[in-house]
């Protein structure tokens, strides 16, 4: 029993720690248009969760990478 406490523990963590990691960055369009594996995952998190009831600044973020990616998928497709 304690091993699965401090397993749950140790996993709440981790995932606290890696939305601190993200909160941390500066993710503008550049940003993402540096990563876009990135971009893909932050558009899946926006779809996941929704952006109806963000705040403007997570609203900002999502637009962000969705016109990122949608910048990399058209230069991709147009340079062959």
């Amino acid at each position: 029993m304690n091993r699965l406490v401090v397993f749950l523990i140790s996993a709440a963590c981790a995932v606290l720690l890696g939305g601190c990691d993200a909160i941390g960055k500066t993710h503008n369009y550049q940003y993402f248009k540096d990563h876009p594996d990135e971009a893909r995952a932050m558009i899946g998190e926006c779809r996941l969760n929704g952006t109806r009831g963000m705040d403007k600044e997570g609203n900002a973020v999502c637009d962000a990478a969705t016109t990122a990616y949608q910048s990399i998928q058209y230069e991709q497709a147009h340079s062959k």
